[in-house]
């Protein structure tokens, strides 16, 4: 799967490709996280089989909008979608906005529009490879840790080409160790209060 993510300014229907710096007037409310994806890659991680006809695009946000678009200078009618499975988003402040095109020649276009508007602090395409896997959780984590290794090794003198491996084991593993802390801390000053105000009431 390959995902183009970019920081844009959304306004009035329209996708404005360029650094949200250019505009002083700018809200946060008007800057969108925009995730372009294929239709493909939509239907593949999705389990539907959308199709698209000619002038439209796919939409899947958790904000509304009208029934159109504005992209590239180009006006394209809007059809709202469920949001993609098994996809991260990563780290963002900004509400998440998928926009599901045709192919990948219409995603390079646009990610040719996204390193002109933003130059060296262009947005690059990740290309994404997810598989299951039988086997423990040690096992599991054993083969995660020996692709980080061998991505990092084949990336090592690429330019601009950043690799990494990750899997479900090590991020439930690390959610549980963040609430699980924050469950403990939760239950912990709860019996404080219980005990502070059972105190009270006997002075």
């Amino acid at each position: 799967m390959i995902i183009l993510k970019s920081a844009v300014i959304f306004l009035d229907n329209t996708v404005h490709l360029a650094p949200a710096t250019d505009s002083a007037d700018v809200s946060q409310s008007e800057i969108k996280d925009f995730f372009f994806i294929t239709l493909e890659d939509y239907n593949k991680t999705s389990g539907r089989n959308e199709t698209l006809s000619e002038g439209e695009i796919l939409t899947a946000s958790s904000d509304s909008t009208d029934g159109e678009i504005i992209l590239n200078g180009k006006k394209y009618k809007l059809r709202t979608v469920p949001m993609p499975k098994n996809i991260s988003y990563g780290e963002t402040v900004y509400s998440v906005f998928f926009v599901i095109l045709p192919d990948n020649n219409t995603l390079y276009d646009i990610f040719l529009l996204n390193r002109k508007a933003y130059g060296e602090n262009a947005s690059w395409l990740k290309h994404y490879f997810g598989f299951d896997i039988d086997g423990s959780n040690a096992d599991k984590q054993a083969l995660c840790d020996s692709l980080t290794d061998i991505l990092a090794k084949s990336s090592r003198n690429m330019e601009n080409i950043f690799t990494f491996a990750e899997s479900r084991t090590e991020n439930l593993d690390v959610m549980i160790a963040t609430y699980g802390g924050l469950l403990f801390l939760g239950i912990f000053l709860g019996l404080v209060f219980v005990f502070v105000h059972s105190a009270y009431n006997l002075l």
